[in-house]
């Protein structure tokens, strides 16, 4: 309440509570965010965003490259198990994996 009093001291106390609160999250180009709600998973999208194929993404995630393509696609969901490791691969959370746009 006091940084919005013009408090500066109080106001750079919340700021560094935002940015360590929020330090592990991704920041996503629009673009990305664009392609996420265009598909029909946002696997796809983060993938290519982080520059792999889907043999390398399978590879890193331990499954194969049809089951991430039917991922991918729509076709199937995928476990926990197996989302978790997606998101691990790519370096994301599991919400980031899981994002239903529109």
């Amino acid at each position: 309440m006091l940084a919005r009093l013009g408090d500066e001291d109080a106001e750079d106390r919340m700021t560094a509570r935002i940015i360590d609160e929020t330090r592990d999250q991704i920041s996503l180009p629009l673009e990305v965010w664009d392609e996420i709600d265009a598909a029909p998973s946002p696997i796809g999208p983060l993938r290519r965003w982080r520059g792999l194929t889907q043999e390398e993404l399978a590879a890193k995630a331990g499954i194969s490259q049809g089951y991430l393509s039917e991922i991918e696609t729509g076709k199937k969901v995928g476990d926990v198990a197996t989302l978790r490791a997606i998101a691990s691969a790519l370096g994301v959370g599991l919400d980031d994996v899981t994002y239903e746009g529109n």
